[in-house]
């Protein structure tokens, strides 16, 4: 709904001068009212506050509680293309410095194209350091310099920083990502296990491809499956639940996975579908982290709770527990508003909670911070703990606790929800 006042000045109706000079605002609050998830308590602006510019007014409708919505200018749809996870000096020499340790980076990205790594510390963007709250500059801007670390021990087995190359780095754009990052299949003992990395949901895509990755997997015998969730931070619902339905029996078609519920009180169910690709897996390992948020965890839950402890084992951290889901509106003045416009439950009622999925084995990964080996190779660490628990039943010894007291933060490259 519009706000319409009349304006005069001498005699002169400038109403629709106005209007013109508001109706970016004005869109902004119509939508909110219709869809927010909690738009009957947002209060109506004074007249004064749609002259506001338009980011800082949508952000003054969302509730204090509200940490999910979230505001598109053109700029914020570019990319660096790279995840990082931002910490306090994990070694302990210089506390109140902050590093980004890179974790991964997506392919023909800025980052890619300058020679950024998975395990590149990052200290300083242009002349600014980072901190734990300030890490947007290492998202998008501007063609810069990035100043970065390396993590070095010494005989004695201390650690210590040394400055390593700077790096010129393009300016953000939009990128072309893709649903699957990596997959392969490791021959251990006679025992071949395959291995997907997923890092986003993508409406129309990832079903596609989870099913062409499984299908090579079968070819190759695969007895054990492994799906790297740990950057996962969302994406569409319903693709995540049609990817899990590829991993369960034909039996369980039109069970109930989830429910959103948005509000006018109207509620959507999600089921499984009819189609399966799994044939030969004998059990699945899921990685997750801190940054496995929304659709990502809905997955990972529908498929421990359907298949079961014995065949489903989570490897990694405690995931967000995120139940809110952001939908886009893209305005006709050139940005986007992604408000929350609903919240899902699982089948038995229950909202998703940071516990909800159970954490078989706790495995930190940014607790070994001087080895960093690239996604794929069976010495990164996550990865080497879970082939070991799959041939020998256990996890190694080997841990290393250099960051175990740093404050660390994990930056989702994705938003949790979507429609």
């Amino acid at each position: 709904m519009f706000v319409i006042l009349a304006f005069t000045a001498c005699g002169e109706d400038r109403t629709y001068e106005y209007m013109e000079l508001t109706e970016e605002t004005h869109w902004i609050f119509s939508k909110m009212k219709e869809s927010y998830l909690w738009g009957d308590s947002i209060k109506n602006p004074q007249t004064k506050d749609f002259f506001a510019d338009n980011k800082v007014f949508y952000k003054n409708l969302l509730m204090k509680y509200d940490k999910s919505s979230y505001f598109e200018d053109s700029a914020s749809l570019t990319s660096y293309g790279m995840s990082f996870a931002v910490m306090r000096d994990p070694i302990g020499i210089k506390p109140s410095n902050s590093y980004a340790l890179v974790l991964y980076v997506e392919p023909n990205s800025p980052a890619h194209v300058a020679g950024i790594k998975r395990g590149t510390w990052i200290s300083k963007v242009g002349g600014s350091n980072i901190t734990t709250s300030k890490y947007d500059m290492l998202e998008r801007g501007k063609a810069t310099t990035l100043y970065t670390n390396r993590v070095d021990v010494d005989d004695e087995g201390n650690y210590f920083w040394h400055e390593a190359d700077s790096v010129e780095i393009d300016a953000a754009c939009e990128l072309s990502t893709t649903s699957m990052y990596l997959d392969t299949v490791y021959n251990i003992q006679d025992t071949n296990v395959g291995y997907m990395v997923c890092n986003r949901f993508i409406d129309g895509v990832s079903k596609s491809e989870f099913a062409d990755v499984l299908s090579r997997f079968n070819a190759s015998d695969v007895s054990e499956i492994i799906i790297d969730l740990r950057y996962n931070s969302g994406g569409p619902l319903s693709e995540a639940v049609d990817c899990a339905s590829l991993f369960v029996p034909s039996s369980y078609a039109s069970e109930d996975v989830c429910a959103i519920l948005n509000n006018k009180g109207d509620s959507v169910t999600l089921s499984f579908g009819n189609e399966t690709s799994l044939s030969d897996a004998e059990k699945i390992y899921i990685l997750t982290t801190e940054a496995t948020r929304g659709a990502a965890e809905i997955y990972a839950i529908a498929l421990q709770r359907t298949l079961g402890s014995s065949v489903v084992k989570v490897l990694g951290m405690p995931t967000a527990g995120e139940s809110l889901i952001t939908e886009p509106f893209t305005s006709p003045y050139g940005f986007n508003i992604n408000p929350v416009t609903a919240q899902v439950y699982l089948a038995d009622g229950s909202a998703v909670a940071s516990d909800e999925l159970r954490i078989d084995y706790q495995v930190d990964e940014l607790s070994n911070i001087h080895s960093c080996h690239p996604l794929g190779s069976r010495q990164e660490y996550l990865l080497y703990n879970t082939l070991y628990h799959i041939i020998y039943g256990s996890l190694p010894m080997d841990k290393d606790d250099a960051a175990e007291t740093a404050v660390k933060k994990y930056i989702p490259s994705e938003k949790p929800y979507s429609l």
